[in-house]
C-alpha cells in the first residue's frame, strides 16, 4: 500500500519536473510595449495641454498598441477612459436583463428604444476611443474627438427619439413644439457636432471664451428641445409615479455635468492637486454616465406603459420615416467629421517647414550644382513633371524656344549675358516678371539656307512658397559665360504657369 502511494507520488513529481522544462506560454504571445512615463506639461506640445493640469501627460508619437496598454497606466485621462468604459458593460447588461425580463422584441413599437441604446453605447464608445488614443499626434487627437463628437450628436437624436414616442404626453405632441421636434432634433444634432468641430479646429490654446460658446450654445439648444417632452410632463403631472423621479435625476445630472464641462474646477483652485484624479473632466463624465443610466431606466419603464400606444400615436409608416431620418443624420454627421478629418490632413500635407537659419538652399537646389547646357531639357522636363504630380510644393516655370535671331536682338546680347538670381532671405529666385536674359548659341547646323539660332532660356524657379509668389525679391545676378552649348533639336515646352 505505502510503496503504491510512493510510486504515484514519484511518478508525480516527474510529471511536474516535465511541465516546468516546457516553454513557458509567455514565449507564445507577443510581447506588449510598455507606455512610456507621464511627463510634465511643459513636455508636449501645447495642443494637449489642459488648464491647471501639470503633470500625468502621455508623452506623444508613441505605438499605437503603447497608448491601448495605457488603459492600466496611471495618467491624466485615466478616469476619462474608465468612467465610461464602465458604462458600456452597465449599459448592456441593465439592457440585456430588461429585454429578458419582459421579453422584449425588435418590432415597430421598440425600434425607438433599441435605436436610443445603441446610441447610448456609441457616443460612450466614441469617448473611451478619443480619451484612451487621442495623444499619439496631432491628427489623431483632432480625429478622434471629431468623432467624439459625432457620437455625441448621434446620443442627442436617440434621445430625442426615446422622448418623443414614450416620455411625451398627448397634449405636448399636439403643439406647435411638438409638431417640429424630431426634425428640429436632427438639425440641431448636427449643428452641435458641427460647431463642436469648428471650435476644435478653429482655435487654439490658450482656448478664447468665444470657443467654449461655439459649443456650448448649439449643444444647449439641442438639450433643450430634446428634453422638453420630459419637462412638460415634470410641470403638468404628479410625482406619484416613481418614473418622474428618474426622469428629475436625469436632468440634475445633467446640468451638474455641463456646470463641469464649461468650468474648470476644481482644478482651477488647485493646480497640480487634481492632475491624476479630481479635475472637472472626470466628474463631467461620472455626472453624464449617471445621467444615461436614470435615463435608461425612466425609458424602461416609459416603454412598458406607453408600448401598445406607440401605434396608435403615429402609423408604422411615420415610425419607420423617422428611423431613416435617423440613419440620414448619423451618415450626415459621419460625413462632417470625415470632411474635417481630410481638411486637416491635407493642411498637414501641405506645409511647408521653415528655412534654416542660414537662409542656405539644399545642394540639389544651388546654383553651383545647376545642370549642365546639354542635361536642360531633361532637367525643365523633370521638374514641370514634379510640379504637375505635385511632388514639388515650390513653382517651376521653364521655357525654350527655337526662333531666327535679328540684328536687333544680337546687339542686345552681345551687350547683355545671360543671367540667373540667388536666393534672397525669403528663397525667392527669379523675379517672374521680368524679362530673362537670352544668350544666343551658334549652331551648326542649317535650315533651308538660313542661319538659325538656338536660344535657351534658363528656367526662372520661384523657391518661395506659392501663397506668396507675388512678393518681389531683391535679385543678386550671378553672371554665367562662354558655356559650351551644343542642343540638337531640343522639343519646345510650352509656355504655361502652373
Amino acid at each position: 500500500m505505502a510503496s503504491g502511494v510512493l510510486g504515484r507520488l514519484s511518478t508525480l513529481t516527474l510529471s511536474i519536473q516535465q511541465l516546468g522544462q516546457l516553454p513557458h506560454l509567455s514565449n507564445w504571445l507577443p510581447h506588449l510595449p510598455l507606455p512610456k512615463a507621464t511627463v510634465l506639461a511643459s513636455d508636449v506640445p501645447s495642443l494637449f495641454r489642459e488648464p491647471y493640469i501639470l503633470s500625468g501627460y502621455r508623452p506623444v508619437h508613441q505605438e499605437w498598441l503603447s497608448y491601448f496598454c495605457s488603459l492600466f497606466q496611471s495618467h491624466n485621462e485615466s478616469l476619462n477612459v474608465w468612467t465610461h468604459l464602465l458604462a458600456i458593460p452597465a449599459v448592456l447588461l441593465h439592457f440585456s436583463l430588461f429585454a429578458v425580463t419582459w421579453g422584449l422584441t425588435l418590432n415597430v413599437a421598440s425600434v425607438p428604444l433599441f435605436l436610443y441604446v445603441l446610441s447610448s453605447l456609441t457616443y460612450l464608445s466614441f469617448s473611451v476611443a478619443a480619451h484612451l488614443l487621442q495623444s499619439q499626434s496631432e491628427l489623431a487627437h483632432y480625429s478622434l474627438f471629431f468623432v467624439d463628437y459625432v457620437g455625441v450628436a448621434v446620443y442627442q437624436y436617440g434621445c430625442a427619439l426615446g422622448h418623443y414616442f414614450y416620455c411625451s404626453e398627448p397634449v405636448w405632441r399636439q403643439s406647435l413644439v411638438g409638431a417640429v421636434f424630431l426634425p428640429g432634433a436632427a438639425v440641431l444634432a448636427w449643428l452641435s457636432c458641427a460647431s463642436c468641430c469648428y471650435a476644435k479646429f478653429r482655435y487654439r490654446r490658450p482656448y478664447p471664451l468665444r470657443r467654449k460658446i461655439c459649443q456650448i450654445i448649439p449643444t444647449s439648444l439641442a438639450y433643450l428641445l430634446d428634453i422638453s417632452p420630459v419637462a412638460h410632463r415634470l410641470v403638468t403631472r404628479s410625482w406619484d409615479e416613481p418614473v418622474l423621479v428618474f426622469h428629475a435625476l436625469q436632468v440634475v445630472f445633467f446640468v451638474l455635468s455641463a456646470l463641469f464641462f464649461s468650468c474648470p474646477v476644481p482644478e482651477r483652485f488647485f493646480p497640480g492637486r487634481c492632475d491624476i484624479v479630481g479635475h472637472g473632466h472626470q466628474i463631467f463624465h461620472i455626472f453624464l454616465a449617471m445621467c444615461t443610466m436614470c435615463q435608461l431606466e425612466a425609458m424602461f419603464r416609459d416603454y412598458l406603459v406607453h408600448q401598445q400606444s406607440v401605434i396608435g400615436i403615429v402609423s408604422a409608416l411615420f415610425i419607420i420615416i423617422y428611423v431613416t431620418l435617423y440613419s440620414l443624420c448619423t451618415s450626415c454627421f459621419s460625413m462632417s467629421d470625415s470632411v474635417s478629418s481630410s481638411h486637416l490632413h491635407r493642411q498637414g500635407k501641405t506645409n511647408i517647414p521653415l528655412p534654416s537659419p542660414q537662409n542656405k538652399l539644399p545642394e540639389s537646389q544651388s546654383v553651383e550644382n545647376m545642370p549642365a547646357a546639354k542635361d536642360l531639357s531633361d532637367h525643365m522636363y523633370s521638374l514641370l513633371e514634379a510640379e504637375l504630380n505635385e511632388e514639388n510644393p515650390y513653382e517651376c516655370i521653364s521655357e525654350l524656344s527655337l526662333h531666327p535671331p535679328s540684328d536687333k536682338a544680337e546687339e542686345e546680347n552681345e551687350s547683355s549675358s545671360t543671367a540667373m538670381t540667388k536666393p534672397d532671405d525669403n528663397h525667392s529666385v527669379s523675379a517672374l516678371n521680368k524679362p530673362v536674359n537670352k544668350q544666343p548659341i551658334t549652331s551648326p547646323h542649317t535650315r533651308n539656307d538660313l542661319h538659325l539660332t538656338e536660344t535657351v532660356v534658363y528656367a526662372a524657379v520661384c523657391w518661395k512658397n506659392k501663397s506668396h509668389r507675388n512678393t518681389d525679391p531683391t535679385d543678386a545676378v550671378v553672371e554665367i559665360r562662354d558655356i559650351d552649348f551644343n542642343i540638337p533639336d531640343v522639343p519646345p515646352i510650352p509656355d504655361k504657369h502652373f
